[in-house]
């Protein structure tokens, strides 16, 4: 299992896109936190369906400013912490969190921090929409180069988090793209309008490659939870990843999401289908903070 099993919980963190404009509708953006379960059903839990991880997604109350206009944060974690056997034979530890405009749409800054046994760092990514760059920065130890490049302190101010960081990569893309990450993704889907048929199409990044989606509303379906039925939106998310020769492929098995009908947009569930089995990610509280 140790070897689909964190692929797969990266694509229950590929969230979906949508437009910016309608952003602030949404009393999601302020003070909320929402967790989550993930699980696993397939050959390595013998066709049981099994918890392996927990997800925290958390909304501060605050807006920021870096000096250009305001600035929005999200906060996402996932772990194994809780889950005995599997979290020590396969630790996983994961938080990123993006701070994006509403006007113009696009994310400012974004970080990832992961550990686990087969890979473990932190990661800074600025993007830069208007001159197509997409510059990426690695936490370092010990930073004796001047000249390294580092994050730019408007950008430090809104993270927080103590350095030192270096460039260590710049990915281009076409300038005047308004690029999203992922965890940004999810909380402008949740400001959208729905209906039955309608699609959405954006540019995203995962920090290493780019990425078209395409996000199309299947159907209103009511589901159970914890004993709690749901009134929802069912959308399917489908991404191409783009190549360097200019060619695309698929990026990813579709995700199906289930989105609340009400006030929130709460993603309530999320699943995918790997070769190896279902991951699915079940809402199970949501409050104010």
């Amino acid at each position: 299992m140790k070897r689909i099993y964190f692929p797969a919980l990266f694509l229950l963190v590929c969230w979906l896109p949508a437009k910016a404009g309608d952003a602030l509708k949404s009393p999601a953006f302020l003070g909320e936190r929402l967790d989550y379960r993930i699980s696993y059903r397939g050959f390595f839990s013998l066709g049981k369906l099994i918890d392996i991880a927990n997800a925290t997604l958390s909304t501060p109350a605050r807006v920021q400013s870096d000096g250009t206009g305001r600035i929005f944060e999200a906060d996402l974690s996932v772990t194994t912490e809780n889950h005995g056997i599997l979290d020590s034979v396969a630790p996983f530890r994961y938080r990123a969190r993006t701070f994006y405009r509403i006007d113009p749409q696009g994310t400012a800054l974004f970080s990832v921090l992961l550990k686990s046994k087969k890979k473990s760092g932190q990661y800074l990514y600025q993007v830069d929409s208007a001159n197509g760059q997409l510059v990426r920065y690695r936490q370092q130890e010990n930073d004796g180069n001047p000249n390294a490049g580092h994050p730019p302190a408007r950008l430090m101010a809104l993270h927080g988090e103590p350095g030192p960081f270096s460039k260590d990569r710049v990915l281009a893309f076409k300038a005047g793209t308004p690029l999203l990450d992922r965890l940004s993704l999810l909380q402008f889907i949740r400001t959208r309008e729905f209906a039955p048929g309608r699609s959405f199409q954006i540019a995203a990044t995962d920090g290493s490659d780019l990425y078209a989606y395409s996000i199309r509303v299947e159907k209103q379906e009511k589901i159970t939870l914890a004993g709690r039925a749901w009134d929802t939106w069912r959308l399917r998310f489908e991404g191409t990843k783009q190549k360097d020769n200019g060619r695309s492929e698929e990026a990813h098995s579709p995700i199906r999401f289930w989105i609340s009908i009400d006030a929130n947009h709460l993603p309530v569930r999320a699943e995918v289908e790997h070769k190896f089995g279902l991951f699915a990610m079940a809402l199970v509280s949501a409050r104010r903070e």
